[in-house]
């Protein structure tokens, strides 16, 4: 039976995100929520290796993009390690390596969102983006379909501290005032360091697969075209 995922997209996806040489888990959502699988890891083709090598249906492949404390790589070095007692914690990170804007489609909880609103989603962190670039002289981010919605992510170097996580609580707050509307929200909660994001490569199962709310693939839309930072 062919795998699920392929390699080469989740590898090539980790690797745009994880710093090199860092440890981040990958974490593994059941349909239900109660289960929770992790792994620690300190390289993209090991972590790309075991998300192929799956057989059960997930929900959701996560990661960890902010860098973690190594030593937590004993829990399970590069594996996965099914109903994981132990997960990454805020304190548990070194730095603040990228800020995360998550643009997600209103609709009941539970369900994946439509052609037309996914398409409004990515349109909409298109428009953040373009005004953070041209008004701000931000950088151009990342840019990924997380199969529902849209995903930003921005490269920063900050402290792991309560003022960068207030910060951030605050900006994101502020971008959803401007730019949340009926259709779409942005969250505001992704402000913790140890917070997980969607693996490009992997699928997003939300509910049942239909015709009109199919499950998608993350993607990788627009890469990181240079290494400078936001300030």
């Amino acid at each position: 039976m062919a795998s699920q995922h392929v390699y080469t997209d989740v590898e090539t996806s980790l690797a745009a995100i994880i710093p090199a040489g860092s440890v981040f888990e990958i974490r593994l959502l059941g349909a239900n929520r109660k289960r929770v699988d992790a792994g620690f890891f300190n390289h993209p083709s090991e972590a790309a290796s075991a998300i192929a090598a799956l057989d059960n249906h997930y929900q959701g492949i996560y990661l960890t993009p902010n860098p973690v404390n190594p030593d937590l790589l004993a829990r399970s070095q590069n594996r996965i390690q099914p109903y994981a007692q132990y997960t990454t914690m805020d304190g548990d990170v070194l730095k603040r390596s990228w800020l995360l804007v998550d643009v997600d489609p209103k609709r009941p909880a539970g369900i994946s969102s439509t052609d037309e609103q996914h398409q409004a989603a990515l349109a909409k962190a298109r428009q953040i983006s373009a005004m953070l670039n041209f008004q701000y002289g931000w950088c151009l981010p990342m840019l990924n379909s997380s199969g529902n919605g849209a995903h930003l992510m921005y490269p920063i170097n900050e402290a792991n501290d309560e003022i960068t996580r207030d910060t951030i609580a605050r900006f994101l707050k502020l971008l959803n005032a401007r730019f949340g509307d009926t259709v779409c929200d942005c969250d505001t909660t992704p402000f913790n360091a140890a917070r997980i994001w969607r693996v490009p490569g992997t699928w997003a199962r939300k509910g049942d697969s239909t015709t009109e709310r199919p499950h998608r693939k993350a993607t990788i839309l627009q890469p990181i075209r240079h290494l400078s930072t936001i300030t």
